[in-house]
């Protein structure tokens, strides 16, 4: 789960980049991070998914608080990684 020095960090890297944030659905400015992080996994061929040590994005989820809709977030464009893939 995120600790919550870290949700810190991801809202003011949110607040920084997107300083008017609103639900592309509903217009909302109101957001709850997910408390977990997700990863997306790069295929090399998308007729066939591997699992496992290949190229990866990891990202944190928003969920509108009014609508449900969900935006997912890159923790490296965020800045939130360091230059080993490591959260700062």
């Amino acid at each position: 789960m995120i600790d919550e020095n870290k949700k810190k960090q991801i809202i003011t890297a949110l607040v920084t980049k997107i300083p008017n944030m609103q639900c592309p659905m509903c217009h909302h400015n109101q957001f709850t991070i997910i408390d977990g992080y997700i990863t997306e996994h790069l295929q090399d061929d998308y007729r066939s998914i591997v699992i496992g040590s290949g190229k990866t994005i990891p990202s944190i989820i928003l969920v509108c608080s009014q609508c449900g809709f969900m935006i997912q977030h890159s923790l490296g464009v965020l800045g939130i990684l360091n230059n080993e893939g490591e959260i700062k």
